[in-house]
């Protein structure tokens, strides 16, 4: 086995992480009770050290050998006959230094640091780059070392083609090119802004280095349209298009021309030559939809609007376009299904558009009419599952789903469907076996990964929906939905900040996405961020949501912000839209009795219960009936809580173990306890209360045994620590008393038992000074405080001072006029101070 599979961590040259690991392990196989192990352990120590000697040997050979190979990859970059030669750079990039584990990372980064001032390259050569160290598989350990912006920067030149005329530029003046493509790229972006003084500048620069570059032209060409000079512009795209038929952005800005003078024929020629040559242009694609439409042709423009669609899924304005071109295209058809009643291709296609404008039942009527004629294909089957699912038949999809996937056995898209149903179904163990299948039919689809990242977030198996995510992100990363299903896992996980930048994503590819949304109310409610969550419900709202989670977040995030009033008013909200959702009448019913109306908590309570039998409702219900000190009703709801196998059974044999308390059935109550604890080990708060428990029967011993079994779960409340030192007090430790009440005092200076309990132990041990300094201080915080006072009386007392003692002993009557030790020690005290007889003689 590997040595840091040994050593359980990742490969690493970071000799202080070995030997944390090493002392770690250490303490599982000492050489003591584990010789075996401890040997083992011992020589994947050694062996890990051993490679961090040797890679530092190999290092310090290799340094020389990294700049070495930059300079070479800088003269490849600066020769620019070398920099176009893709032959050059696969050769370059190809010697062995770039192989080895170490070089092969340093060398990454080192030509990114130099390509953030030197990147003109084909976008051939940035894919053999890409391919050989990985960039857009690793997208997330570059934005550790580099500015995001630049590397989003670097995956755009690796994953999209470039259609710059690079090759162009060799007729040009040599040593200039990077200063034509720097002015090119000025005039390019300060058209897209608006900025024409810029523009002109530009082209007048770049001009004189390479004035016939086609890519040029093209953009003198834009500048005088947009100036008006419509004629010239269009005569220099004429001319491109003369020179060159396959000038693909002569065609595109052609196009455009033609479509704003309302040439739509010639314009959708010029469009559909430029979508043979860029089959995924989609400005071009939604330019044919729109002359599709403007020109008649509903059924070319519904395939090109579909193709649009699947690139920018969220657009809403190609989903309005191609809404209007589906019902165009639906009435024609409608109009030949007259005329060709028997013709089943026609009749799919129907199916088919009421289908994509949701209307289910049209849908299902006639795919079930092609299949009483046995004429049913894949396609079919797809209308048919799809309509049933709107339905909300979803048993029926998955009989038919099967139905189909026996006349097409393994079919990618039924396949798909069946666990998409499956999940619907809540059987999602089965889903994942049916994912399985799909991925031995086609492992290059983002969707298959994407919709399985969604059913292992359903199944709390959020590692696995982490890596299912980003692999659909890393085949297709402009779907909102994955970066979605990437965030829940993320947050499930608890690595917070990683889960905002993936709803930032979502929300960015698509701004509309209501579950991003959720999710990153969610996230703020986990950082107990409730303002922010606010702020992202206003967001969702002023698109017009109206979801029930989006209420149910804020209203609990109201609650937080002890904005109680408020909180009911969105839970009611919520109730509106599902009167049956247990969580809305529970969140109401907590508001309710942190406003102190027990009542109306209750009756939110027994709504939770309704509908959700095991809620930890019946837990807080019971906590308002002893509010209310309907202390039988609250026993008798805590046992029928019990018996419906409630959430939180350890709580409710606590509460009533609190009950018990305050009826002083010590007994009763610690069997309550004992229970509590025996259902939650961790229970911190039933240990102390049985200590509470013992301490009210003067079982002081068993008290300080719960006590510190309660210490020892949570060390940080100090009420364990008040109570522990009040037992030692009883049991006549005062060196331990002392202890307890110092740490007391440390967690919380104005804790008065503190004080009692240190002054009462510091007068035990006969540090009468000490005791005295303590009740002073003591005092000031509660000048009331009996026992304080009884302790000052007493040290009066034991040094003599009696009229002292005895103004004491008053004041303490004065507050607590029935206290019988003080008027006893008020009697004693008179008596010393009466005067004594002085006896007489006898002469």
């Amino acid at each position: 086995m590997d040595c840091f599979a040994i050593l359980n961590i990742e490969p690493t040259t970071d000799l202080k992480e070995i030997k944390r690991a090493y002392t770690k392990l250490l303490k599982v196989y000492s050489p003591e009770v584990d010789q075996e192990g401890f040997q083992k352990l011992r020589a994947a120590y050694e062996e890990a050290v051993a490679r961090i000697e040797q890679n530092v040997q190999i290092g310090e050979r290799e340094t020389s050998s990294v700049d070495e190979f930059m300079s070479s990859f800088e003269a490849q970059y600066l020769d620019y006959r070398k920099r176009m030669d893709v032959n050059s750079w696969s050769a370059l990039i190809d010697q062995e230094i770039c192989h080895h584990l170490d070089s092969s990372n340093e060398i990454s980064n080192r030509i990114l640091v130099y390509m953030q001032n030197h990147y003109y390259i084909p976008h051939e050569v940035w894919s053999i780059l890409n391919s050989h160290f990985n960039w857009s598989m690793n997208v997330s350990q570059l934005y550790e070392v580099f500015d995001q912006s630049y590397i989003d920067f670097v995956i755009r030149q690796v994953t999209k083609p470039s259609y710059f005329r690079h090759e162009w530029l060799l007729k040009c003046e040599d040593g200039r090119q990077e200063e034509f493509m720097a002015m090119y790229n000025q005039g390019h972006q300060a058209l897209n802004e608006y900025n024409y003084f810029i523009v002109k500048q530009s082209i007048e620069a770049a001009s004189t280095i390479c004035p016939d570059h086609p890519d040029l032209l093209i953009l003198v060409a834009r500048f005088q349209i947009t100036n008006g000079q419509i004629e010239a512009g269009e005569q220099i795209l004429n001319q491109l298009i003369d020179q060159d038929i396959n000038d693909v952005f002569a065609y595109y800005y052609r196009g455009n021309l033609l479509f704003r003078k309302g040439l739509y024929v010639q314009a959708y020629v010029d469009f559909e030559r430029v979508i043979v040559q860029i089959p995924d242009f989609s400005d071009v694609l939604f330019s044919l939809g729109k002359c599709g439409v403007s020109l008649g042709k509903y059924k070319e423009a519904v395939h090109y609007l579909k193709k649009i669609r699947d690139i920018m899924p969220y657009d809403q304005e190609v989903a309005q376009l191609l809404n209007a071109a589906q019902q165009f295209h639906l009435a024609e058809m409608k109009v030949q299904a007259q005329h060709d009643p028997d013709n089943i291709e026609l009749k799919l296609m129907l199916a088919e558009a009421y289908r994509e404008l949701m209307n289910a039942d049209e849908c299902y009527a006639i795919v079930c009419d092609v299949a009483e004629k046995g004429m049913l294909d894949v396609k079919g089957y797809e209308h048919m599952i799809s309509a049933l699912t709107m339905q909300g038949n979803k048993e029926l999809s998955l009989i038919k789903l099967n139905e189909g996937l026996m006349h097409h056995p393994l079919n990618y898209e039924l396949l798909m469907l069946k666990a998409s149903v499956l999940d619907d179904l809540d059987q999602l163990e089965q889903s994942l076996e049916v994912f399985e299948l799909a991925e031995q039919v086609n492992a290059e689809d983002s969707t298959l990964y994407n919709n399985r990242a969604h059913v292992l977030n359903r199944l709390e198996r959020h590692n696995e929906a982490l890596e299912q995510a980003e692999y659909a992100i890393r085949l297709d990363p402009n779907v909102a939905n994955a970066y979605k299903h990437k965030a829940d896992a993320l947050l499930a996980l608890g690595l917070y900040g990683a889960c905002y930048e993936a709803c930032e994503k979502a929300l960015q590819l698509y701004p509309q996405y209501l579950n991003a949304f959720v999710t990153q109310m969610k996230l703020f409610m986990a950082l107990k961020r409730y303002d922010d969550v606010l702020v992202v419900f206003n967001r969702a709202t002023e698109l017009g949501y109206k979801d029930i989670r989006l209420f149910y977040e804020k209203a609990y995030a109201l609650y937080f912000l002890d904005k109680n009033e408020e909180a009911v008013e969105f839970f009611n909200h919520a109730i509106e839209l599902n009167d049956r959702d247990a969580s809305n009448y529970l969140g109401k019913g907590l508001c309710y009795y942190y406003m102190g109306d027990y009542d109306a908590a209750i009756e939110n309570f027994d709504f939770t219960i309704q509908y959700d039998p095991r809620s930890i409702a019946g837990f807080h219900k019971v906590r308002a009936l002893k509010q209310l000190t309907r202390l039988e009703d609250a026993l008798r709801e805590s046992e029928q809580a019990i018996a419906r196998d409630a959430e939180n059974q350890a709580g409710l044999h606590f509460f009533r173990g609190e009950i018990y308390y305050d009826q002083s059935k010590s007994y009763d109550a610690i069997h309550e306890y004992e229970k509590a604890i025996a259902l939650n080990p961790q229970y911190d708060l039933a240990y102390y209360s049985l200590g509470c428990a013992y301490m009210q029967l003067k079982q002081y011993a068993e008290a300080r045994t719960y006590f510190d079994q309660a210490i020892e779960l949570d060390p940080s409340e100090t009420a364990y620590h008040r109570e522990l030192s009040t037992t030692y007090m009883r049991l006549k430790e005062y060196n331990n008393c002392l202890e307890q009440a110092n740490m007391v005092l440390e967690m919380d200076s104005k804790q008065i038992v503190g004080f009692e309990n240190k002054g009462w132990a510091l007068y035990q041990m006969d540090l009468n000074d000490e005791s005295e300094q303590v009740v002073r201080t003591g005092l000031q915080l509660q000048s009331d405080n009996l026992s304080l006072l009884y302790l000052k009386l007493v040290l009066f007392k034991d040094r003599g001072d009696f009229q002292d003692a005895l103004i004491v002993s008053d004041r303490i009557l004065e507050v607590y006029p029935d206290d019988d030790d003080t008027i006893e020690q008020r009697k004693q005290l008179l008596e010393q101070l009466k005067p004594k007889k002085k006896l007489l003689g006898l002469f």
